[in-house]
């Protein structure tokens, strides 16, 4: 009895069991579980639209693949119009990584664009709401915005993830961007201006709708970590490439070691007044690295003003070229001119009062020469006076004729004014614009100049109108030259003494080798009487009275002593008597009346 009870209900066993597990079929398709890293993806299979042309996913419970997913935990289903179609696991962004969506489905890409703007804004929170993504007006395409680190729920068939790696500048480099979308670059311009807010370029959707270039930017990477839309490649470690709107290129920051100078020179910006050699400084450019103010405030293209100093600078080099150059060193016993370039064009005005200027100084310091060179000459001199030497040497200014003619052109000028500079620097070191690419042909110029200048000096018998040579460089040796002239001079002192001396000796010889060759001839009395005649005749002494007073007759014998004299010195000379008789005189001299003694 109870064996024929357990077949009978075997049947109903059977039908039992067959509907639990129809139940459980049932149940495992309306109720999805979904596990903690990872989503499930619904298909819906009856009683639907049809979705609109070209739609991937449905977003209003059209037939198809539906655009909403099943995220982490126990769902129930539509089923059967519904099923779960697969589970994906969740995106996983790395701490060094970020990922590049791109939309599959969306509203048609602008047109002259690449990259998709975010036009849904957040509402679809980082693509985890493809629903809000279509609705709010999501592009095809790859997208601006990116994911950061994280896991994400993003919808597989509605956007595909790829990975780009951060970012990186080491130290010492600088990062220079070149943006592959955005507005064209403005006329005549290298560089597409600075756009304010997108953090670095790491906010790729503010770039562009606040209106970034296409091309090189003026804004730089310095060192630093940063998230930037760059090229990535799949998740699933394909060799696809898809191309980022940002390239970064690393160049080398700009390092002046000690005892350099960076001379630098804008490759854009506003163009340089044609009659500057340099452009004008601006200000807020922190030493170049912000090129965004430089431009900003009107900086000039070509070479700068300002320059750098010892130190490392990130500096973008597709706008601004640094040169290093070493620093000028005054040494001691030295002075430096300076020329320089920049400033107001002196007027003639200005060019007369600083002749005026170095007229004075020259002529201070001719009378100071004249001073010690008379009192050196009168050693020696004994025919003039050391007032007389000294007028003498003054005697002469061809260089205030040549100051007078115009060449005050060629003199210094005060500060401020373009020209050799009134002011000269003493030794030291010194960080000076020296405008290198300029430096030779002004050198030549200069030294040209003062090659004239000494030239016409030569021909107007003129000392140096230059105190030390000018130049861009270090100036001439101005002690060096001090000591020179005063070797010169004594050279010439020396000179002049052995020659007046030499002068004296050979005179005495000759007037001795005369004077024996007379004694020879005349006899030692006979050269006496010469020598006493000549001296008589030089100085205008008188031997004989205009009245001779005698006792005699007044017939003239009172002319005896004269005539006696007279005979003498004839027959010493052995000169002819007059008419063959013995001389005679002339001059008949009356007798004063004396007065009775």
């Amino acid at each position: 009895m109870n064996d024929l009870d357990i077949v009978s209900m075997l049947p109903l066993l059977f039908v039992v069991v067959f509907l639990l597990i129809i139940l459980l079929i049932v149940l495992n398709r309306i109720f999805v579980n979904v596990g903690a890293r990872e989503i499930a993806i619904k298909e819906r299979r009856y009683l639907g639209a049809k979705m609109p042309p070209g739609r991937v996913v449905a977003t209003e419970g059209e037939v198809g693949i539906q655009a909403d997913v099943l995220k982490p935990g126990l769902h129930l289903i539509k089923f059967p119009f519904e099923r779960v179609v697969r589970k994906v696991a969740l995106i996983e962004i790395g701490p060094d990584e970020m990922g590049i969506v791109e939309a599959v489905d969306g509203e048609p890409m602008p047109p002259g664009r690449i990259f998709a703007p975010d036009r849904a804004q957040n509402a679809h929170n980082n693509f985890q709401d493809p629903i809000a993504f279509i609705k709010q007006g999501g592009v095809k395409g790859i997208q601006l915005r990116t994911l950061p680190p994280g896991l994400w729920p993003i919808h597989p068939y509605l956007f595909r993830v790829s990975i780009a790696k951060t970012t990186v500048i080491p130290q010492g480099k600088v990062g220079i961007i070149m943006a592959a979308d955005g507005g064209p670059l403005d006329p005549g311009r290298l560089l597409g201006k600075a756009i304010g807010g997108h953090r670095n370029f790491q906010d790729a959707e503010l770039f562009i709708s606040s209106g970034g270039l296409k091309g090189p930017q003026v804004d730089i990477l310095t060192p630093g970590v940063y998230r930037i839309l760059t090229q990535s490649t799949a998740i699933d470690g394909g060799s696809d490439v898809k191309p980022g709107l940002f390239t970064v290129r690393l160049y080398d920051a700009s390092v002046i070691n000690e005892n350099e100078i960076g001379l630098v020179e804008a490759l854009d910006g506003a163009p340089l007044n044609p009659r500057d050699y340099v452009a004008e400084s601006v200000e807020g450019h922190d030493n170049f690295q912000d090129g965004h103010e430089f431009i900003g405030r009107g900086g000039q293209r070509g070479p700068q003003k300002d320059i750098l100093l010892p130190g490392t600078y990130y500096i973008n080099p597709l706008l601004f070229k640094v040169i290093p150059e070493t620093a000028k060193e005054v040494k001691p016993g030295e002075v430096a001119v300076i020329v320089s370039n920049v400033g107001k064009d002196p007027s003639d005005e200005v060019r007369r009062q600083m002749a005026a200027k170095v007229r004075q100084r020259m002529e201070r310091e001719e009378r100071e020469q004249a001073e010690h060179s008379a009192e050196r000459l009168d050693r020696i001199d004994d025919k003039r006076t050391a007032d007389e030497i000294r007028a003498d040497l003054m005697s002469g200014d061809p260089a205030d004729l040549r100051l007078d003619e115009g060449a005050h052109e060629a003199y210094v000028v005060p500060e401020g004014y373009r020209g050799i500079q009134e002011t000269v620097v003493g030794p030291g070191r010194y960080y000076v614009n020296t405008l290198a690419i300029m430096f030779n042909a002004q050198r030549e110029a200069e030294e040209k100049r003062i090659q004239l200048e000494k030239t016409k000096s030569q021909a107007d018998n003129q000392k140096d109108l230059m105190a030390a040579t000018v130049g861009v460089e270090i100036a001439g040796k101005r002690a060096e030259q001090r000591k020179a002239e005063a070797e010169g001079e004594a050279h010439y002192i020396l000179q002049t003494g052995k020659a007046e001396a030499e002068k004296v000796r050979l005179m005495g010889g000759a007037q001795g080798v005369a004077y024996h060759e007379q004694v020879n001839a005349l006899g030692a009395q006979g050269v006496a009487l010469v020598e006493t005649l000549k001296v008589i005749g030089e100085k205008g002494v008188r031997i004989t009275p205009d009245v001779l007073a005698s006792g005699g007759t007044g017939d003239g014998a009172g002319s005896i002593g004269t005539l006696l004299l007279l005979n003498l010195f004839r027959e010493r000379l052995n000169l002819p008597a007059e008419n063959g008789k013995g001389l005679r005189s002339n001059r008949k001299v009356k007798p004063r009346n004396l007065p009775a003694s």
